[in-house]
């Protein structure tokens, strides 16, 4: 199922708290499609994309990743058939330990 293309609106405007300051971050699983923005964001606010392939996200699913976590529980899907990523969603259990997901935060924040 992994191997499914997904599209999610994560951060701060899928929070609701996003504003003139903020980018537009979207996770991207399986495809690299520009996305168009919800509506109701201005189009001076740039987008930022955050891409998974299959076997990446794979991993950071079986390992129970934070960052997986946070895009089940305050992503919105904006692409992709919702009925997969609820059986994803439903399935995936966070890790007791953390270390490798405070790595991983890491990185993606020095990249």
């Amino acid at each position: 199922m992994i191997e499914d293309a997904f599209t999610i609106l994560i951060g701060s405007f899928a929070r609701d708290s996003g504003g003139p300051d903020s980018d537009v971050d979207i996770l991207r699983i399986c495809n690299t499609t520009p996305s168009v923005k919800p509506a109701g964001i201005s189009d001076s606010i740039p987008i930022s994309y955050i891409d998974f392939e299959g076997p990446i996200c794979l991993e950071l699913y079986q390992m129970g990743s934070i960052f997986l976590y946070h895009a089940f529980e305050e992503g919105i899907l904006v692409g992709g058939d919702r009925e997969k990523w609820e059986v994803l969603k439903r399935h995936f259990t966070v890790s007791n330990d953390h270390s490798e997901s405070i790595s991983e935060y890491i990185s993606v924040l020095e990249f």
